[in-house]
């Protein structure tokens, strides 16, 4: 019914932490978008810690390092055997096997990078992030009952941990409970107002339950903040046309359309309203 969908995060070397596992766990898609002097900048810290490493190879935050740098790079291969490295020098730290879960993702290998996510909660069970990172890898990797497990796990943890009750609040409607879909998306925008993908999901609940009403104004302010959700649009153009809205409704699904010209789905739908506009 929902889509998984998770609002894609812009890191820099500057921002990857050794003390936040959470750290390493972002989209892919930084290579391709460096300018030259951040590329230099990343070819000299992988230079620094290529040297680091030498001088103390025994140190597996030289490596963690190491492994960041070539990730920014794009050079996974190399980051993964970083990552590797690290882990036979710290075999109970969590970090190593995180780094390696988002090299694996990055090369399209999700189940390795569910196994490696797998082996790093056991290292850190307490931290409620990890949870919600493996949630989100189970639910990638079509396990939908783990992912859920994770996610309470997460909020067991930290009651007010909005990703997860945002995320939950996903897979709970993905399995077609709603109402509790709905309760977790409100207990993520209590924390998290601005939050696009919980506005989209609590928005899509209510529209699957009948009540677009109630969807329009959480949809709206879902385009306003993430303003390339093709299918916020269209769930717009659908509450707003069963209010009889059609002008509006048409100018919503125009906007989908124009996101993801090839879609089947919006051009038929836009096909249906401009009919009902007329």
């Amino acid at each position: 019914m929902m889509r998984f969908r998770s609002t894609a995060l812009q890191v820099s070397l500057g921002a990857l932490l050794l003390s936040s596992p959470s750290y390493i766990w972002p989209p892919s898609g930084i290579a391709s978008d460096i300018s030259a002097q951040d590329k230099e900048d990343i070819d000299n810290t992988i230079i620094r810690y290529k040297a680091a490493v030498g001088m103390n190879p025994k140190n597996p935050k030289n490596f963690i390092q190491l492994g960041i740098a070539y990730l920014t790079a794009g050079k996974l291969d190399l980051a993964a055997q970083a990552f590797r490295d690290a882990q036979k020098l710290a075999p109970d730290s969590a970090d190593p096997y995180v780094g390696l879960a988002r090299a694996l993702v990055r090369q399209g290998d999700k189940h390795g990078a569910l196994k490696a996510l797998e082996e790093a909660v056991q290292r850190a069970p307490s931290d409620p992030d990890m949870h919600h990172k493996l949630g989100q890898m189970y639910m990638q990797c079509g396990k939908p009952d783990k992912a859920i497990a994770s996610f309470r796990q997460a909020i067991k943890l930290n009651a007010n941990h909005a990703e997860a009750h945002r995320d939950l609040g996903m897979a709970l409607g993905d399995k077609g409970d709603l109402k509790a879909q709905i309760d977790e998306e409100k207990k993520c925008l209590d924390s998290k107002p601005e939050d696009p993908d919980a506005l989209y999901y609590l928005g899509s609940a209510y529209v699957y339950s009948g009540s677009g009403d109630q969807a329009l104004p959480y949809l709206e302010k879902c385009v306003r903040l993430d303003p390339k959700n093709a299918d916020a649009f269209r769930l717009l153009a659908v509450s707003k046309a069963a209010g009889g809205d059609f002008k509006s409704a048409l100018t919503s699904i125009q906007k989908a359309v124009d996101i993801e010209p090839g879609n089947k789905k919006y051009q038929e739908l836009l096909a249906k309203i401009r009919t009902k506009a007329k």
